[in-house]
């Protein structure tokens, strides 16, 4: 049998997928890894045989092949373990395949069976979901990163025995939460300007350095300040940006020091490589081509102390880095290319004994000395660097003082040197388009809180933002779902050109909203349910469409003949209500069978949040599916319906998450988007 399971390598910081094909066949038995594996892929049959054993399941004792496609492109590391140990256990049918192969899997295995973090895994993600593989098992060391991509669903894991068990559906596995936030306005550093005593001219260079991204050599004695002037630096440059600090994250990910030190990089990079450095170690290399300190300082500092210690050769291989800000390396087995954009500060002593120009010690370097100790920089290296600092002693006053210097914080304030240049073309094109709206479409929002307006303040923004693409100006007419009767709804509802039903709890103004989306359905308007509003769309159509009177769910009304809403079976027997709730982002299938939903997301494969508790119930499927009801998205494992339809109706659709909890005025969400289109197409009729 055979069993494909997608992984992915890395090059650099390019990330690329790669299919795990694991066959078993009759033969004699045998373990065989092919596809250009280097060493530490060849010895993982060994790391997986025993993760497998010791975690109870059987080892096959078969012919078994494994094949990392594409074969033509090396493989390195320890990240297909968990993908080469869950396409066995899949071609020996412990796992279903299908299931197994709807996922991304990487991780390394212990022999015990746990699951241990890998390097990279922030690239690999990126570039997985770019190419729409966006549900995603790795180990758990690893999510906190992971999960800074939106829309990917990461699922973290800490054994092979728990992503067994969560392939099989015998375990809930809440993906990881979504780690995107803005970068802290105000990060901590390890030193601060007010620390620095005296110096005033070196400070003020400092600041001249950091406010236009000049390198800067700091010239003077040991005791001057040098270092802690440098380890400074960082904190008058300006913050990261998102943008900036997922670059340099992804760098550090590959290197292999963001393990342990949790998700994002928010502070700039300051790097402070000894002088016995080699070129590798600078510059990036090895037979990995890894990044080297240029890379891991982007964004950042490089601080070079003991400037003219460096090897000369290294120091020339900085000046082309310096130069066009990044670099490439090329090896025999690997080659990648890095970003190299970083400040460089580099301290020295001004002669070999460090007393040149002491007021304190004298100096006991002859001229030659000190010549052939400056010398050891070449020409081309210092016309890199801007500004040449030369520092003395600090004076005892100024030692002796208790007054502070000026902060950081301070410093960065005055400079401005925060206040980018912002883009607003985006902004701007939405003003543009808002100031210029030129179609009218109405929207009844039938709810019960409809006299506090800010009670829906997210789906009535949602609504505005579909109409902006289309120059739509949305008017919301507040009806009250206590005052809606199957008698009065057309009074209500008749010059409404969608209607929408929000989500909510509590049995008041429920009769109401189901005279609503009645009203809907049989006047061809169309219909957004969210939430509570998708689960009273299938009541209402369970009771006058599928005939099963008094219909209802059974959070509403617990003795209903047929609760076609309804706790999961599994949910019945929990007493604590917390276990019962849906909450935060869970994916979603489109099945093929939708037509609204699936011309809206354009894809199969989304991810939306949740909150709620109950759902539809699967007794009652085929009995309403019958009837025209369209199941239109599910769950991965089609054990809970997201998404409902129905046929024959301009646009009829009901939703069991919040899709306006991720619109936003220049990101309209899809639903709302087609909701208002098809409202202003039932408006011109």
């Amino acid at each position: 049998m055979l069993a494909r399971i997608t992984s992915y390598g890395l090059t650099g910081l390019l990330g690329y997928p790669v299919t795990v094909e694991t066959d078993i066949s009759f033969g004699f038995a045998g373990y065989e890894t092919v596809g250009l594996p280097d060493n530490a892929v060849k010895e993982s049959k060994e790391r997986v045989r025993s993760a497998i054993c010791n975690s109870g399941f059987p080892f096959p004792n078969v012919r078994l092949v494994v094949n990392l496609a594409p074969a033509d492109v090396r493989k390195e590391g320890t990240v297909y373990d968990l993908p080469i140990a869950i396409g066995i256990l899949a071609a020996n049918g412990d796992i279903d395949r299908t299931a197994a192969e709807k996922w991304l899997i990487i991780g390394e295995l212990a022999l015990d069976g746990s699951v241990r973090g890998v390097n990279g895994v922030l690239p690999m993600v990126i570039d997985a979901c770019s190419r729409g593989y966006n549900h995603i098992i790795l180990p758990k060391e690893n999510a906190e990163e992971a999960a800074f991509i939106l829309y990917a669903v990461v699922i973290p894991v800490t054994s092979l025995t728990e992503a067994v068990l969560f392939l099989r559906g015998m375990k809930i596995i809440n993906p990881q939460p979504c780690s995107q936030t803005n970068i802290d306005d105000h990060p901590s550093f390890d030193s601060d300007f007010s620390l620095i005593k005296g110096q005033q001219a070196a400070k003020r260079a400092a600041e001249v350095a950091a406010a236009g991204n000049h390198n800067i050599l700091l010239i003077g004695t040991p005791g001057s300040g040098k270092t802690m002037l440098a380890r400074s630096i960082p904190s008058i440059l300006p913050t990261l940006s998102n943008e900036e600090a997922l670059e340099i994250t992804k760098i550090h990910s590959v290197a292999g020091i963001l393990r342990g030190r949790g998700g994002i990089v928010r502070e700039r990079p300051f790097r402070a490589p000894h002088h016995s450095a080699s070129i590798p170690a600078l510059v990036g290399g090895g037979t990995k081509a890894l990044p080297g300190e240029i890379s891991l300082a982007h964004y950042g500092v490089l601080f070079l102390d003991e400037f003219p210690e460096f090897q000369k050769s290294v120091l020339e291989a900085l000046r082309q880095p310096l130069e066009d800000g990044f670099v490439s390396i090329t090896r025999a087995a690997a080659k990648a290319e890095y970003p190299a954009d970083f400040m460089l500060v580099a301290a020295m002593n001004p002669c070999p004994c460090g007393n040149f120009g002491s007021r304190i010690n004298p100096c006991r370097c002859n001229p030659s000395q000190i010549e052939r100790y400056r010398n050891r920089i070449s020409g081309p290296m210092l016309d890199r660097i801007d500004i040449h600092v030369e520092m003395t002693e600090v004076a005892y006053e100024d030692l002796a003082s208790k007054q502070a210097g000026e902060s950081s914080a301070a410093i960065r304030e005055r400079l401005g040197i925060d206040a980018r240049e912002p883009d607003l073309t985006e902004w701007n094109e939405i003003v543009r388009k808002v100031k210029n709206l030129d179609k009218k479409v109405k929207i009844a929002l039938v709810g019960k809180y409809v006299g506090l307006h800010d009670a829906y303040l997210s789906v009535a923004e949602a609504l505005r933002h579909g109409g902006f693409d289309i120059g739509a100006d949305v008017e919301i007419d507040w009806i009250d779902a206590e005052e809606v009767t199957d008698e009065n709804a057309v009074g209500f509802l008749k010059d409404a050109d969608g209607i929408l039903v929000p989500g909510g709890f509590g049995d008041r103004g429920i009769e109401g909203k189901i005279s609503a989306i009645r009203y809907a359905r049989e006047n061809k308007v169309p219909f957004l349910g969210i939430c509570l509003g998708m689960q009273l769309a299938v009541v209402e159509f369970a009771r006058n469409v599928a005939g099963l009177k008094g219909a209802h769910s059974s959070e509403l009304d617990p003795g209903t003949n047929y609760p076609v809403i309804d706790l999961m079976p599994e949910q019945k027997n929990v007493s604590d209500m917390g276990g019962t709730m849906r909450l935060g982002a869970y994916p979603c299938i489109i099945r093929d069978g939708s037509v609204y939903a699936k011309e809206a997301y354009g894809t199969s494969e989304i991810s939306e949040r949740h909150r709620h508790r109950y759902e539809m119930n699967n007794e009652f499927r085929e009995s309403l599916t019958e009837k025209g009801l369209v199941i239109a998205g599910t769950s991965p494992d089609d054990r809970l319906t997201e998404i409902v339809e129905i046929k024959d109706h301009p646009w009829f659709v009901g939703v069991q998450f919040h899709p306006e909890f991720k619109s936003r005025p220049n990101r309209p969400h899809p639903l709302f988007k087609q909701f208002i289109y098809n409202s202003l197409l039932s408006s011109q009729k």
